[in-house]
């Protein structure tokens, strides 16, 4: 069974590696979004799909900007 619910060392790997900085400044600037449950911050399958979804859409409209 895939996980529904990711770690954040978990999340940094499944966004290829981003560093430790990287992740907590995404979730600081409110781009990738956690939850809590205990003392454990947790990152969603749909969250972490949201957020590449984002990336793909900021990277596109910047590739027909360049075109323009």
């Amino acid at each position: 069974m895939a996980n529904k619910a990711h770690t954040i060392k978990q999340a940094r790997l499944e966004l290829g590696n981003i560093s430790q900085g990287l992740i907590y400044a995404l979730i600081k600037q409110k781009q990738l979004k956690t939850f809590r449950v205990g003392g454990r911050r947790l990152v969603s399958d749909e969250a972490l799909t949201e957020f590449i979804r984002n990336q793909e859409n900021i990277q596109a409209a910047s590739e027909v900007e360049q075109v323009a």
